[in-house]
């Protein structure tokens, strides 16, 4: 949920924090916007509201960014607004959908619903089992089975009924359950892998089995067409027709990434190939992680036993030097640890920010830290815009 793209006009971001037992929200600056009064506090929706609570077992309710009540408190539990005005509420151990101004237009009737999705529908069970899928009037117009899971982006969701797991779409049933496992269909990925009788293949969205189950394991497909899979102990690749593209020879590997190359470990080294097979980064590395945006990914080599930067060639751009390191961010920074404390470092592997910290964590244009079990927030200069003070800060991921 884009939560601090607000459409009202009170625009403010505000964050999470917590002093003392309670919480309220402060400014990107640290500054207290709402006092912490609640002991349940969550981020703001797209509506302007958030959810809260003055005591755990306490009565839920909605407030605007000024702090004010805009749904007093009523509820025994209360989430996020949808982007069609409704956000499910419980009352007397049944739930249902409320409107910006607190109204039941939904009545309390099920055991636990969840938020609806871009497609109108929304994940719900009603009575002791299943769940099923119900439309913006409280019907379920898909289900229940014994279990579901919500929508993914690109409009399908997981089923299972009596052990077997399928797929549906907004209008139905697309996929039967007749899988003893099946991985979620990621964007833009026509295929997904899915289990049967103890092996991996793979099922289009309309339920043929394009790829029979034959893996130990398989994963999504990558961009380039290329997909991970495991058989007998080694990893290695294959193409939508099911055909080896690169025959399984690695003790591990990860997916492609998007420069086009796969981290892959041989004989307990780390390189990296290309689709083809062939090796762009001999393995020589005691770890490789998924290269970055800017190119380099974070390595470790053997007898540095400290963590630096390489490029696509597998050459050192900022040399091993750090206990820990983290993949640089789109602002030109990255997170990396000396010493057992955190900094940030700029691409020429200076610290732009000592380290001096037990934890830090990039939110757009600020950084939060933690410091002596206590949460501030400084700059991407360094410099202090609140000292840590707080006893959380929250960010959303």
């Amino acid at each position: 949920m884009e939560w601090f793209k607000t459409t009202q006009p009170d625009d403010r971001i505000l964050l999470v924090a917590g002093k003392g037992c309670k919480g309220g929200y402060i400014d990107l600056n640290g500054n207290w916007v709402i006092e912490p009064q609640f002991e349940i506090v969550n981020y703001f929706c797209d509506n302007g509201l958030a959810p809260v609570a003055y005591e755990r077992f306490g009565k839920w309710g909605f407030i605007d960014k000024a702090g004010n009540w805009a749904i007093k408190p009523q509820f025994d539990w209360a989430s996020y607004f949808s982007n069609n005005g409704l956000a499910p509420a419980t009352t007397n151990h049944r739930t249902g959908y409320i409107n910006k101004i607190g109204e039941f237009v939904i009545e309390p009737q099920f055991y636990d619903a969840y938020a609806f999705a871009k497609n109108g529908l929304a994940l719900a069970r009603i009575g002791g089992w299943g769940r099923g899928y119900i439309d913006q009037t409280g019907k379920f117009v898909i289900g229940p089975f014994n279990d579901a899971f919500g929508f993914e982006e690109n409009g399908f969701a997981r089923i299972e009924q009596n052990g077997k797991y399928g797929f549906v779409d907004k209008n139905g049933v697309v996929v039967k359950p007749q899988f003893d496992e099946v991985k979620a269909f990621i964007e833009k990925s026509e295929l997904t892998p899915v289990k049967l009788n103890n092996k991996w293949g793979y099922v289009d969205k309309t339920g043929n089995l394009v790829i029979k189950p034959q893996f130990d394991y398989a994963w999504t497909f990558a961009e380039n067409g290329l997909a991970l899979v495991e058989l007998n102990g080694k990893c290695g690749y294959i193409d939508k027709t099911g055909k080896m593209a690169i025959k399984p020879q690695f003790d591990y590997a990860r997916d492609f990434a998007e420069n086009g190359l796969a981290v892959v470990r041989f004989n307990g080294k780390f390189g990296c190939i290309d689709k083809t097979g062939n090796y762009v980064i001999k393995p020589q590395f005691e770890d490789v992680y998924d290269f970055a945006k800017n190119g380099w990914a974070v390595a470790k080599q053997n007898g540095y036993g400290s963590y630096g930067y390489i490029d696509k060639n597998g050459d050192w751009v900022i040399k091993p030097q750090f206990g820990y390191a983290h993949p640089f961010e789109e602002n030109g920074l990255a997170i990396a640890s000396l010493n057992g404390k955190d900094g940030v470092i700029d691409q020429n592997g200076n610290f732009v920010i000592e380290p001096q910290y037990d934890f830090v964590e990039f939110f757009m244009d600020i950084i939060v830290v933690k410091q002596n079990q206590k949460w501030g927030i400084v700059d991407t200069n360094g410099n202090t815009l609140a000292e840590p003070q707080f006893n959380i800060i929250s960010i959303p991921h």
